[in-house]
């Protein structure tokens, strides 16, 4: 992954981890400007004791503030498809008795 595509993705992903508590944040070196070396350096050091330190340290309403905004994500695409599947029914309806 080139050095401005990891940047594009770790914007939005900067969004999500900046709402863990900040210790956490300073204890693996996530900063606002991390670039790809340095993820790639702090995620190769990391071990099971750390990603369970990294679950467990972080709030439960920020999970659930994540779970719901997933939730209401995919909600709203399966009203999407199911709209579309609904159009899609009825036109095959439509051209079969044509």
């Amino acid at each position: 992954m080139t050095e401005e595509k990891f940047q594009k993705r770790y914007v939005e992903i900067y969004d999500v981890v900046k709402d863990i508590p900040a210790e956490l944040r300073i204890k693996y070196g996530v900063t606002e400007h991390l670039d790809r070396t340095q993820a790639i350096r702090g995620i190769g050091d990391l071990d099971k004791t750390d990603l369970a330190q990294i679950i467990d340290g972080i709030p439960d309403e920020i999970v659930i503030k994540y779970v719901k905004i997933y939730i209401k994500k995919n909600v709203d695409q399966a009203k999407d498809q199911i709209f579309l599947q609904q159009i899609d029914s009825l036109w095959k309806k439509m051209t079969q008795k044509a």
